[in-house]
């Protein structure tokens, strides 16, 4: 089996986590093993299990449902992402100092 040749260094997505692979595809977005264990277990069971279906309907040929688990799947990756990130809808339109200033306020 030939060697697959590393990718450019991929960082995790997650703010403040220096954590990074060379596994992935450039263009990606990861979030390493450390960050993605401390996001609640259903959310990452939710996550999981569209990717699988995705993959399931992709060897089926079902590219029409493929898609649609696909976008459920990123959905799921990136409400992940938003809550280790600590962004919230609120804080979305805020200023960055302003929103950490209210976090600290417990206000956001």
């Amino acid at each position: 089996m030939p060697k697959r040749p590393p990718f450019p260094r991929i960082n995790c997505c997650i703010k403040g986590c220096k954590r990074g692979t060379t596994t992935c595809e450039p263009g990606g977005r990861i979030i390493c093993g450390k960050c993605w264990r401390r996001a609640p277990k259903g959310m990452r069971t939710l996550a999981s299990m569209w990717r699988a279906r995705a993959n399931r309907f992709e060897k089926k040929g079902d590219h029409e449902r493929a898609e649609l688990a696909k976008r459920w799947a990123s959905r799921a990756f990136e409400n992940i992402r938003k809550l280790l990130c600590g962004e919230t809808e609120q804080a979305s339109g805020l200023d960055p100092l302003m929103a950490e200033e209210l976090r600290k306020a417990g206000l956001l």
